[in-house]
């Protein structure tokens, strides 16, 4: 919500500032032919511009944003008695570690893109404080150190100048040392505070007709939605311009309004008035009150203003102009910010092949396999074709990918509808994947055409296109617009992320055409995502209803995610349309890592009454089952598996950046026992990294070579000088691969072994950590104790590189 809100004041900015900027270059013509009113009327609708954190569309789509996926954390599904595993289908898109249970920390790479909306947000909060403080300590002060005015002349010529002025409403007047000249201050009740000094009976006129027409024309809150929108958009310098621009027009408007009609001589009283009136002060610290300097270039404008005798626009068409320039720019950088250049005929036919060629894989992708099973299948057809980020989420969650599911009918290939780009850097494809069995002529025939929809997108290192989103079923191309606004109905941030789109469906009645289908909103937080349930009937989509246990009856949303310590898990059972269940869990943790709360919701479907009513057994029933799965031995196996990727973590991080470590729990036996108090894990380790260093030269190794080389030179002989380089070169061509791109997954297999202490937990103090490498006695493989630290220190390594040149000028040197 915070990224698509900071997007959006982004948008606006930008947009704004064009209408501020040519404004501010025409200010000399628009000062000479428009008055001041006109003006601050002007900068008061731009001001509130900035504050509606939307802008209206000409033409194309709004600006798709695609939400961040955090590493979510999963745990087994119970299921209700007397069902059958493979019934019960868990499907949400998640990034599930299959070893690691509700108690894991969740694991999210924080980019700029995720910190600028936060900075934002703390920089408006800060601006707001920081002038609503002053104005509170002003104003505080200001009392303090003041006495109302019990004068009765004074009184009389204020009484007396609010009639003439026809201002109504309780003003109190209110002497005080801590001001030097008047001013009006106060949103609700406004005091009109005079300094301790003496005015004859013809300034204090003026100097009142002048704050009564601030008052009048409510210039406090003018003030404030100046402020206001200088906070939400404190990064802009223009905004902070149009804001003194305004403080200035408004004094002017003030000025002109109190000398209309009259002549020199009062215009000359008036201007000393004023003149003797303003004390040089700290604008920030009165900012909401009638008070304003400015500085002697604002004075002599104002000045000047107050001899200008001649007639000024009210430019009511001129104002018509810049209300209008500031919709329209602003609907051309809304589109602007969606519209992408088209694609390029080399580029439709680099895509359509990426989609050829992925299709033709899909059959060796056979989904019902062991998860395990289907990783290494994902990873071995599918790696070429997806980003890192689509290939991890599949591999650690098979049950989202694209594949096969029966042994026939199965997928052949991808038929490629249309294709458009929907930002700068991503494409959005439509088609279908053809199912295939084996008849017809030519020993296949085609069964089924699935939509799909794939978001591809270009590998910045490899200049490939690649898959980075993808799901096929029977609404994949169900009307985006329609769908959003549907949504919307239940849930107004609908579609604020990214496009809403159906995740999975279920038939009610086998044959029929009356389906349920799971609609992923396009919204969420930093964990969770939003899903709701909807009816699909002849093509069409409505909203499910739910009746909770208090009877209401409505539309329902669920949420998907996992943080440190919360866990919000949707699941469907669909045996049958009399035994269809969607249940809503949440496993809540303490600090000490021990679950503090379970919470079920099971809804059935009532094919009578058209609903999904709550049913409190069934959700007891699950609960039971869920409290029941999460036993010691799986608390332990997740503090094993945590202990080892915290040390992986840590050992990894000094060199490398973008660290993914998956873990799962080894196949063969006794792989995970406890026994004697001493808890024992065999874990298999993939990880992913990129070095964090971004030229040769970083690395210490290369480093040390070449600083060898340079204290040696001059006392080498050529033969010498040539071996050194031609090590040094050897090495960067091999080290020179690994440089801003990720390392290839490595492999390995540990055992973490820890004392269990009498709450059940494991002992920190005792944990220890072994590697399984070739046996150095005899055949086979054996644990051996994993060094601390596990890579060469930065000074190991550079010795190694002084050493590695050192042997080589040896040797040419023999």
């Amino acid at each position: 919500m915070l990224e698509t809100l900071f997007q959006k004041v982004l948008q606006v900015s930008m947009s704004t500032s064009i209408v501020i900027g040519v404004l501010l270059l025409l200010l000399p013509l628009i000062n000479r032919s428009y008055s001041a009113k006109w003006r601050y009327l002007v900068w008061l609708i731009i001001a509130v511009r900035l504050l509606i954190p939307f802008s209206p569309s000409i033409a194309g789509e709004a600006p798709v944003t695609i939400p961040s996926v955090s590493q979510n954390v999963q745990i087994p599904i119970p299921l209700p008695a007397n069902t059958n595993l493979s019934e019960q289908t868990n499907i949400i898109p998640t990034q599930p570690t299959p070893v690691v249970t509700p108690n894991s920390s969740a694991v999210r790479t924080i980019t700029l893109a995720d910190l600028l909306p936060v900075i934002w947000l703390i920089g408006a909060i800060l601006f707001m404080t920081y002038y609503f403080a002053g104005y509170i300590v002003f104003r505080k002060s200001a009392m303090r150190f003041s006495e109302i005015v019990e004068d009765e002349q004074t009184l009389a010529t204020f009484s007396q100048m609010k009639q003439e002025m026809g201002t109504k409403g309780n003003i109190e007047l209110i002497r005080s040392k801590k001001v030097q000249s008047p001013m009006i201050t106060g949103f609700v009740k406004p005091i009109f505070l005079l300094p301790y000094v003496e005015y004859s009976e013809a300034d204090l006129e003026l100097i009142m007709k002048h704050e009564l027409i601030h008052y009048k024309h409510k210039d406090i809150w003018n003030k404030l939605v100046m402020v206001v929108a200088n906070a939400v958009h404190w990064f802009n310098p223009l905004v902070y311009v149009m804001r003194y621009r305004s403080n200035a027009d408004i004094e002017m408007a003030c000025d002109s309004e109190l000398v209309e009609g009259t002549g020199t001589e009062f215009r000359k009283q008036y201007s000393e008035t004023i003149l003797s009136a303003i004390h040089k002060g700290r604008e920030r610290e009165t900012v909401f009150s009638t008070y304003f300097y400015g500085g002697v270039k604002t004075m002599k404008e104002r000045l000047g203003n107050i001899f200008d005798g001649g007639g000024k626009r009210g430019g009511i068409v001129a104002l018509c102009l810049v209300v209008a320039a500031v919709i329209v720019i602003g609907a051309l950088v809304a589109c602007g910010g969606s519209t992408a250049a088209e694609l390029t005929a080399e580029e439709k036919a680099q895509i359509t092949e990426l989609l050829d060629n992925f299709g033709r894989e899909l059959t060796n992708v056979t989904i019902i396999d062991p998860e395990n099973v289907v990783a290494e299948q994902i990873k071995e057809h599918y790696t070429p074709y997806l980003t890192s980020n689509l290939l991890s989420k599949w591999v650690l969650d098979p049950s989202l990918a694209m594949g096969r599911t029966t042994s026939s009918p199965w997928p052949d290939r991808i038929e490629v509808d249309s294709m458009e780009k929907v930002d700068s850097d991503r494409i959005k494809v439509q088609g279908y994947v053809v199912w295939v069995a084996s008849g017809g002529q030519n020993g296949l025939k085609v069964t089924a055409k699935v939509p799909a929809v794939f978001f591809v997108k270009k590998d910045s290192s490899t200049g490939k296109f690649l898959i980075d989103n993808a799901f096929s079923n029977k609404y994949a191309f169900y009307d985006t617009e329609e769908l959003t606004k549907m949504l919307q109905s239940v849930l107004p941030e609908a579609g604020s992320q990214s496009e809403p789109f159906i995740v999975a469906t279920w038939p009610l009645i086998d044959g029929s055409e009356e389906e349920i289908a799971l609609a992923y909103m396009g919204t969420g937080g930093a964990y969770v995502d939003y899903y709701t349930l909807c009816i699909g009937q002849d093509d069409k989509l409505a909203l499910a209803n739910f009746k909770d246990e208090d009877g209401a009856v409505g539309p329902h949303v669920f949420a998907e995610g996992a943080s440190v310590k919360h866990e919000v898990r949707l699941s469907v059972y669909n045996a049958s349309p009399l035994n269809f269940y969607v249940y809503q869990y949440q496993v809540d943790r303490d600090d000490s890592d021990a679950i503090s709360n379970i919470d079920v919701e099971a809804y059935r479907w009532n094919m009578d009454a058209q609903v999904f009513e709550f049913d409190a057994d069934a959700s007891q029933q699950f609960k039971e089952e869920l409290e029941n799965s999460l036993d010691v031995d799986k608390v332990i196996l997740a503090q094993l598996s945590n202990a080892l990727r915290e040390a992986l973590v840590a050992n990894y991080s000094p060199y490398y950046k973008d660290i993914g470590i998956h873990l799962t729990l080894d196949p063969r036996a006794d792989s995970f026992t406890v026994k004697d108090g001493v808890a024992s894990a065999i874990l298999d380790a993939n990880i992913t990294a990129t070095l964090k260093a971004e030229k040769l030269e970083d690395m210490p190794f290369v480093k040390g070579m070449l600083d060898y080389l340079e204290s040696v030179r001059s006392t080498l002989t050529d033969a010498q000088l040539d071996a050194a380089n031609d090590v040094i070169d050897d090495w960067k061509s091999e080290l020179s691969g690994y440089i801003g791109k990720p390392e290839p997954t490595s492999y390995a297999t540990y055992k973490v072994v820890a004392r269990v202490d009498d709450s059940g937990n494991i002992d920190k103090d005792t944990v220890k950590f072994y590697i399984e490498q070739p046996s150095t006695t005899g055949s086979g493989f054996e644990f051996y104790p994993v060094p601390d630290p596990m890579f060469d220190s930065e000074e190991t390594l550079y010795r190694n590189g002084q050493n590695a040149v050192k042997e080589a000028i040896e040797k040419a040197g023999k």
